[in-house]
């Protein structure tokens, strides 16, 4: 979830240089991601990521220090060649659910540069758990999309009439980013003070119809294995948070994360 711009900078500068271990590695960790990166950060990248999953039912109260997003996305890994250093991160265009309050869920698209931040998040419809979430993210031309070059952002809500985030081609000053494609579960940061949130305490976020396409490829949408893949773990300090249940997507194009804790606020 996209926040104030210097937390949103803060948070990449502390969470990316993990992304970017040797390719033959399966898995890396990270602060704040559960889930999977595709792309190795060089060539054409992807022009389209897609998924489907349930908004997480958890148990207990929320509050500030507690939180959860989940979201598909293009770019952010990569970028520059300076992985170290947040100017030399690609931007990245995701969109998603985002957890409230009271348990509930909101839709939300976001656009994250090392100069801006912009989102948009739908104060109007309530998400309530166990709803399905179909969301995609497309860049450039793909399927008839973006004329202009941009990206379109779309996330609904299946069988919920009211339930969807309205979508349009956008472009931005500080460029498109498309050189990874992302599905993950998130702890976002709180923005009052830059510290991650702990972890809201679901059981399991259960990934279907996971999918990327390849820029200027011809070839359409497929599974992440055809990519160089890399499987998250979420981690606080030396706990481990949530991970996904193998070293890559299914072949069926599903995964599920699990949680075994919720981790430290501001750790």
């Amino acid at each position: 979830m996209a926040l104030k711009k210097t937390v949103q900078l803060q948070q990449l500068k502390r969470t990316y240089p993990a992304l970017f271990a040797s390719y033959s590695t399966l898995y890396v960790d990270v602060a704040n991601w559960a889930g999977y990166v595709v792309g190795d950060g060089t060539g054409n990248g992807f022009e389209a990521v897609e998924a489907t999953w349930n908004a997480p039912c958890k148990s207990g109260t929320v509050n500030s220090q507690i939180g959860y997003s989940s979201w598909v996305g293009l770019g952010g890994a990569f970028g520059g060649g300076v992985f170290d250093n947040p100017d030399g991160v690609e931007p990245l265009e995701q969109t998603g659910i985002l957890l409230q309050s009271d348990g509930t869920y909101r839709l939300f698209w976001a656009y994250v540069s090392s100069d801006s931040v912009a989102q948009n998040i739908d104060q109007t419809d309530v998400i309530d758990c166990g709803w399905p979430i179909t969301a995609w993210v497309h860049y450039g031309t793909v399927s008839g999309y973006c004329s202009n070059g941009g990206f379109y952002a779309h996330v609904q809500v299946n069988g919920h009439t009211g339930a969807h985030l309205g979508s349009t081609c956008l472009t931005e000053s500080d460029g498109i980013g498309h050189q990874s494609a992302e599905w993950i579960d998130e702890r976002p940061i709180n923005a009052n003070d830059g510290c991650y949130t702990e972890l809201a305490d679901f059981n399991t976020a259960n990934w279907t119809s996971v999918l990327a396409q390849a820029n200027n490829s011809g070839a359409g949408l497929s599974n992440p294995n055809n990519h160089v893949n890399r499987q998250l773990f979420m981690y606080s300090g030396s706990t481990e948070l949530a991970d996904p249940d193998g070293n890559s997507v299914s072949s069926n194009n599903t995964f599920t994360d699990r949680w075994y804790a919720n981790g430290t606020y501001c750790v």
